[in-house]
């Protein structure tokens, strides 16, 4: 415990530094007057061409590890339940993937998302815990590059002529919905017909996976992985990848996952 406190303690001071020294000499990014940072948009397709999201789209999120651009991991310090913001994160890690997303964009719809999800707690001491933790978040994020952003609009996008756009879209959307919300199908086309172009069709998609958050796939960080790896073996635990085996009594009482209810499936 001693070594999981002093670790917490000493990536505190790492960000507050590292926070400083960004502060210092940032200026591309906009971060320096309070801008959301400025990162440059997937420009790699011919002048008949646009870039489209490929399919099947292969959303994914880490958490809220990427924000402070994946060399840092996000640590919960004291007693706030992470599980109440975690939703804010993977809504931004999945910003970045969708093909015609705008960095700045993401950024901003995470601190909204962060900001409603505190102003829902009722009980004003936990209300102050979670306002703290996500100021810790902004800053992370304040501290990231847009290698992840660049990296990850590469592999989300395709170019296709500009003349069989809108029907791709289309097909993607239509798509979507079969394997989230068969029953709304029928909206896919004048959904897609309103996204024209890649910062809107981005833009619905934020809205869909907001509706639809099984279309994010969690999955574990490797450097996650490798820095309790790391603690286990200089502090004693148990290793990330071989959790310790549950008890017959709590296996009889899991439960499969459920599919969407008719609650979950919102209308756009």
């Amino acid at each position: 415990m001693k070594l999981l406190l002093s670790v917490a303690q000493s990536t505190i001071q790492i960000l507050i530094i590292l926070a400083v020294a960004r502060l210092s000499t940032a200026q591309f990014d906009g971060f320096g007057n309070g801008q959301p940072k400025q990162c440059p948009v997937y420009n790699r397709c011919e002048k008949d061409e646009t870039p489209v999201p490929k399919w099947p789209m292969k959303l994914s999120s880490t958490g809220c590890n990427k924000l402070g651009g994946g060399g840092l991991s996000m640590s919960s310090v004291g007693k706030f339940d992470e599980a109440i913001t975690s939703p804010c994160c993977d809504q931004w890690n999945a910003c970045n993937q969708i093909c015609g997303s705008v960095r700045s964009f993401c950024d901003t719809s995470f601190d909204k998302c962060l900001e409603a999800k505190c102003d829902e707690i009722k009980n004003k001491e936990d209300r102050d815990l979670c306002k703290s933790n996500a100021s810790t978040k902004k800053l992370m994020l304040s501290l990231s590059d847009c290698k992840f952003f660049m990296d990850s609009q590469a592999s989300g996008c395709e170019c296709v002529k500009k003349s069989k756009a809108d029907e791709k879209r289309k097909r993607i959307v239509t798509n979507f919905y079969k394997k989230y919300n068969p029953k709304e199908v029928d909206k896919a086309e004048k959904l897609a017909a309103k996204a024209n172009d890649p910062k809107k069709f981005a833009g619905l998609f934020m809205k869909l996976i907001a509706k639809y958050p099984k279309a994010v796939k969690r999955i574990r960080d490797p450097q996650e992985i490798m820095m309790e790896e790391l603690m286990r073996k200089h502090g004693g635990g148990q290793s990330a990848e071989t959790p310790k085996p549950k008890p017959e009594s709590e296996k009889s009482a899991e439960q499969p996952e459920e599919e969407d209810s008719e609650e979950e499936r919102i209308e756009l």
